[in-house]
């Protein structure tokens, strides 16, 4: 049995087996479920004709190839690495490992260098050679590339592990997850039938779970249409109880709002009433106190005429006994003046008779003497003239 046959097998025993489990719906499960169940019966029978697909279909974006060569790795010792990937080749019949002798037979021939880029183009095109997978290994981590007959660098795959023990089947297993596409047509096809089964599975649990979904959905709207009801339904019952309570509570209170402005309009009336009296009384009260205004402003006005008449007979006799009082001081004023003027004159008289008779006793020898008392009498005089000029003048302001 080929390769291709062992795929188309599995891949309709998968289908098969997904199709008996998802065969057996529940008596709950909607219509939709059913839907879903179609549309899976199609899906398989589309996916279950394999053969229509050509063996040599290759995977798009992919460069296939056939005969590889994988010269030694760059690695330790130690390591299997290169042993792991060939036997791992092995295992794949669809692709060709050239011998690393016949590499070298064919170098030594044709003169040229397999690890340069131009020694590997002659040998690729002498001996059919497709790509060239190298290696870099070191204790926990290895590096495989994959390149054309020409050099160019097809694909890279990078693989690091934590116990070097494992180091070497975990290159075999990486290097053909990643590189088996590129080197083999029916691995290409193969992982693109399983991912195209894993696309239309997914597809289908995706609608199963959606169809579970809309019924549970539909359940809860159903539940909640009615939870909704009977809260609609409890609402207009209180509404309507509360309705005829505001009725009757509407009622009462018109009730006790016509009786309030009945008495509301009776008590205006009432105090219409006592303002109209209180008004009268007021009315009387001012024009009474009106009268006993106009009596006592011309009792004041009365009073106030006696007692300017009063004041100016008393200011006429005030001035009167002013003016005399100041005529008589005036006349003892010059009175007094003349008799001081009297006095005065007869002291000097008296003086000058007096010095007359030193004079003549004394002589020329007192003559200076005499005329200092002269001069001293004449200032007393001045002095006393203008102490009696001022006495005058403050009784006169008096």
């Amino acid at each position: 049995m080929s390769a291709r046959a062992r795929t188309v097998g599995l891949f309709a025993l998968l289908l098969s087996v997904s199709g008996s489990a998802a065969a057996q719906p529940t008596a709950a499960e909607p219509a939709a479920v059913e839907n879903a169940q179609d549309a899976q019966a199609a899906e398989q029978a589309s996916a279950a004709q394999p053969e229509a697909a050509s063996e040599e279909q290759p995977a798009a974006g992919l460069r296939m190839v056939r005969n590889l060569v994988v010269p030694q790795f760059d690695a330790p010792p130690k390591s299997r690495a290169r042993a792991a990937v060939l036997r791992t080749l092995a295992e794949h019949t669809e692709v060709e490992v050239v011998a690393i002798d016949d590499v070298a037979f064919a170098a030594r021939r044709l003169q040229a260098d397999p690890n340069t880029p131009d020694g590997r183009a002659k040998l690729s095109r002498e001996l059919g050679i497709d790509a060239w997978l190298d290696g870099k290994v070191t204790e926990t981590s290895a590096h495989l590339t994959l390149a054309a007959g020409d050099g160019t660098v097809l694909q890279e795959v990078d693989i690091e592990v934590e116990d070097e023990r494992s180091l070497d089947a975990r290159t075999g297993q990486q290097m053909w997850a990643a590189l088996g596409p590129s080197l083999s047509p029916q691995e290409a096809y193969r992982r693109a039938v399983l991912a195209e089964y894993e696309r239309a599975r997914r597809k289908l649990e995706a609608r199963q779970s959606e169809g579970r979904r809309q019924v549970e959905l539909a359940h809860k709207a159903r539940a909640h249409r009615a939870f909704v009801l009977r809260g609609q339904y409890s609402l207009a019952q209180r509404k309507q109880a509360a309705l005829q309570a505001e009725l009757a509570r509407q009622t009462e209170v018109g009730k006790a709002e016509l009786a309030r402005e009945a008495e509301e309009a009776r008590q205006a009336m009432l105090a219409r009433q006592a303002e109209a009296k209180r008004k009268v009384e007021l009315a009387r009260k001012a024009q009474e106190e009106r009268k006993a205004e106009a009596a006592r402003r011309r009792e004041e006005a009365k009073a106030a005429a006696k007692a300017k008449a009063v004041a100016k007979a008393e200011a006429k006799a005030a001035a009167a006994q002013a003016k005399a009082d100041a005529k008589t001081a005036a006349v003892q004023a010059r009175a007094d003046e003349k008799a001081k003027a009297a006095k005065a004159k007869a002291k000097n008289e008296r003086s000058e008779r007096a010095q007359a008779k030193r004079k003549r006793r004394h002589g020329d020898s007192t003559s200076l003497t005499n005329t200092g008392a002269q001069r001293a009498h004449a200032r007393a005089v001045a002095k006393k003239k203008a102490r009696a000029e001022q006495d005058q003048a403050e009784r006169a302001e008096r």
